[in-house]
């Protein structure tokens, strides 16, 4: 549809927007609605939803950031009895589980007959709570627990699907909060016990071990440009780590950031290399460079109104994040247009009665999302219906 044409149709459909209020206020005059009335406004209200339809693909091309469906639950999946910590797609598809205490679960794909995910195996070998898992290079899973076991997972090459334990790394003492995957392969273990561990792997006993230990509560971790990392905790420290190879080829301390928090729960890397930061006063902060000192770090838009405990962040699209929080909060944060470093809250998703922590982006583009209790859900982007549509009508016309 050419733009001469699309004005053409929204100056029409204007039009009738216009007949159509004329309408009602005949019909309030009169006070009584006759058949040949009734058949009338039916005609316009047709002529305005076949107009409508007819411009949908035109207005989500021209406004994608305007002309959006609405985030629904779409699917809720049962059999889980704990706690979901996290959520991990494997390279075969299925999906990893943390949190339970009989072990890890592993969920294995719907088939076309099948409704919803479903348990396919259960990786026992904690003696606790698993908590977290990340993908190693070579293809296996590290996985975390809150007695401080580390467990590396790989394929069973004996049965296709199936996950075993591979190797049991020692040191580590205290809660497995975080675990994190730097450049070199090595991973920084993060907890809530005072001591932040760089494990790495030796090529020569074929072993993964510790490589560094320092004082520090790791809540949450993350990669951040130029081989920076940020680690951040209990009492809304935060702390940035540079890689200093003369030094023992260990991690330093660069910079403590004051984050504002009581608690930093969790923490998301925006495209431009802006965090999202999220704890337990609900507010949802953004931390970047100083735009006067590009070394140093600060706090550039505190946003309100989610008004629950922040527990978790995905990234949906550059300009949009999910939040998930305490008491089944969920909520749309989006980037404000042509307003630098502004984001605001929207669309409220509901259908959670617990707390959601764990966010997973699917293939298929749907979001499986598990808290407390062991409730899990798909969520899933609807189209655009007419009704919405009509309700965004007035914000076109200003365009």
């Amino acid at each position: 549809m050419n733009v001469q044409t699309l004005k053409e149709m929204m100056i029409k459909y204007k039009g009738l927007l216009d007949e159509l209020e004329e309408l009602y206020r005949q019909l309030n005059d009169s006070g009584y609605l006759t058949p040949e009335f009734e058949e009338k406004m039916t005609q316009v209200q047709g002529e305005q939803d076949r107009i409508l339809t007819e411009l949908l693909p035109a207005f989500q091309a021209q406004y994608p950031a305007l002309i959006k469906g609405l985030w629904e639950v779409d699917q809720s999946l049962s059999a889980f009895d704990a706690y979901i910590h996290d959520l991990l797609l494997l390279p075969d598809g299925q999906i990893l589980v943390a949190g339970s205490q009989e072990g890890i679960k592993v969920l294995s794909p719907p088939s076309q007959d099948e409704f919803g995910w479903k348990v396919g195996q259960i990786i026992t070998g904690f003696n606790d709570y698993s908590h977290t898992a990340i993908h190693l290079p070579d293809g296996d899973v590290l996985a975390g627990g809150v007695s401080g076991e580390l467990k590396v997972l790989g394929p069973d090459p004996g049965q296709e699907g199936r996950w075993i334990i591979k190797q049991e790394i020692e040191g580590s003492d205290h809660y497995v909060e975080n675990l994190l995957l730097l450049p070199n392969g090595d991973v920084l273990v993060g907890g809530i016990r005072g001591e932040v561990e760089i494990i790495r792997f030796d090529e020569g006993s074929n072993i993964w071990k510790i490589h560094q230990t320092m004082e520090a509560v790791s809540t949450v971790s993350l990669l951040l440009p130029e081989e920076r990392i940020l680690i951040a905790g209990y009492k809304g420290e935060i702390k940035i780590l540079r890689h200093n190879p003369d030094v023992g080829d260990n991690w330093l301390v660069q910079e403590t950031v004051d984050g504002k928090q009581s608690y930093i729960t969790t923490a998301l890397l925006l495209p431009e290399g802006h965090v999202l930061m999220g704890g337990s006063d609900g507010i949802i902060k953004i931390l970047g460079h100083n735009a006067q000192n590009k070394n140093t770090w600060e706090i550039l838009q505190e946003i309100t109104g989610f008004d629950h405990y922040v527990a978790g962040f995905l990234l949906l699209s550059p300009d949009e994040v999910l939040v998930g929080g305490s008491f089944g909060a969920m909520q749309i944060l989006s980037r404000i247009p042509d307003k630098e470093n502004s984001w605001k809250l929207g669309q409220k998703i509901l259908g959670f009665n617990q707390y959601v922590s764990a966010l997973l982006l699917l293939p298929n583009g749907d979001v499986l999302a598990g808290g407390n209790k062991g409730e899990m859900k798909t969520i899933r982007l609807k189209d655009v219906t007419l009704d919405q549509l009509k309700g965004k009508f007035p914000d076109i016309l200003k365009k």
